[in-house]
């Protein structure tokens, strides 16, 4: 396939940095794009711009101490639960965990709520500070 910038290369799939704005960030991604042989110019295939979106998304996830998509992914398939069972679970619409693993970075507060209903360790920590802050033995 030609370039549509330059007309003259070939666009070739080859490993990629690109730049992601997440929530008002800039991230550098890296990923598979369609890459210009003369002039550069990069451009994703459909199946790439999913990757990209997903890659984004975990950049920023690791940067602030999200669960990744993998991670989501895990808890979901360890609890067993389709998605719409796994919505159900934590009281959101079915598209939202579908758009986590999608891409979609989920806010601290459902990031929170997801440990504290799906991992142990995290949710003696939070009985044990609830405890000590309501004095309770």
């Amino acid at each position: 396939m030609n370039c549509f910038q330059c007309e003259a290369g070939q666009m070739i799939s080859k490993l990629s940095t690109l730049k992601a704005e997440v929530r008002g960030e800039s991230i550098a991604v890296r990923c598979r794009a369609m890459v210009c042989s003369r002039c550069g110019f990069q451009v994703l295939t459909d199946p790439q711009s999913s990757a990209y979106a997903i890659a984004s998304a975990d950049v920023y996830r690791i940067k602030h101490d999200l669960l990744t998509t993998k991670q989501l992914k895990e808890i979901r398939s360890n609890l067993n639960m389709s998605f719409r069972e796994f919505a159900k679970y934590l009281k959101v619409s079915e598209a939202s965990p579908k758009r986590w693993e999608a891409g979609l970075v989920q806010d601290d507060a459902m990031d929170e709520l997801i440990r504290l209903k799906a991992d142990l360790p995290t949710a003696r920590e939070n009985v044990k500070q609830l405890k000590s802050r309501l004095r309770v033995a």
